[in-house]
């Protein structure tokens, strides 16, 4: 009894069934929880706490045992259900779950789960979802095909690895030990090299061109074999830009060269009508 002339006192009943109120015998410190078993309330009866005699929440549990917690247990047996433990919250149209976690046994199938924005019927939204047949977790979708699957944008704030374990690096994000396979594939460049092709572009003279390959056994503007090793490899998009820069200026000596051929056989067919 929290009140009245009874506070203090505790109910108790006989074998025949009749009810009496006694001040709490030895060991009982409320007026229902039993001081050996643990388990006690605050002063105001607003906590209950289970391993502690200050319990701050309105259930606090401590405890030592390994392992320990709490234990939900489904006794049904027809291998369709499960267990669960839901956040409600209170609103003008009455007290509605918000979201839910906890184990359940569908289609033959165990899986722990966590619900988000279930209405009163129940339904929602799957957020997390582990099939603990083969441990494949699925975020936002259930029945996951993959080790972790993801419906919807996945953001990864610093570095992803891919087979290894991302190394220190402040530009790149993204590391793959393998190789990578894809549709398409779409680089972001700057200076596209269409400036070639200005009437005011400094094409090499093939003369020139020719010395500097001699003394440098590469293309001017191209990294080096020694260049690509020290770096690592090459930057796809930088070396598009370069190649393609290659393959338009190739361009410009193809036409200046059809340019000089056109040119002689003029010169040949004047001299042969002569």
């Amino acid at each position: 009894m929290l009140t009245g002339a009874g506070a203090g006192k505790v109910l108790i009943s006989d074998a025949n069934g009749n009810a009496s109120w006694i001040n709490p015998p030895n060991g009982v410190i409320s007026p229902w929880l039993v001081e050996d078993e643990n388990i006690v309330t605050d002063p105001d009866y607003k906590n209950v706490g289970i391993g502690t005699e200050q319990p701050k929440k309105k259930l606090d549990i401590h405890h030592t045992d390994t392992p320990g917690g709490i234990s939900l247990t489904q006794m049904l047996q027809d291998n369709a259900n499960g267990s669960e433990l839901s956040f409600n919250k209170n609103s003008n149209e009455g007290i509605a779950p918000q979201c839910s976690m906890g184990h359940g046994y569908f289609e033959g199938r165990s899986s722990f789960f966590i619900w988000s924005c279930l209405d009163k019927k129940g339904e929602g939204k799957t957020e997390f979802y582990i099939d603990l047949n083969n441990g494949m977790t699925g975020i936002g979708t259930e029945w996951p095909d993959a080790t972790l699957e993801v419906a919807g944008d996945m953001k990864v704030k610093d570095k992803l690895g891919i087979g290894c374990t991302p190394p220190s690096d402040e530009i790149y994000k993204v590391f793959v030990e393998g190789g990578i396979e894809a549709r398409k594939i779409r680089v972001t460049a700057k200076d596209y090299p269409d400036f070639c092709f200005n009437e005011e572009y400094p094409l090499m003279p093939l003369r020139d061109l020719k010395k500097f390959i001699s003394l440098n056994k590469h293309l001017p503007g191209v990294p080096t074999a020694r260049e690509v090793e020290d770096n690592k490899g090459i930057e796809i998009g930088e070396m598009q830009t370069i190649l393609l820069k290659k393959v338009e200026e190739q361009t410009l000596y193809i036409l200046d060269l059809q340019k000089q051929i056109e040119e002689l056989k003029a010169q040949v067919g004047s001299l042969t009508e002569k």
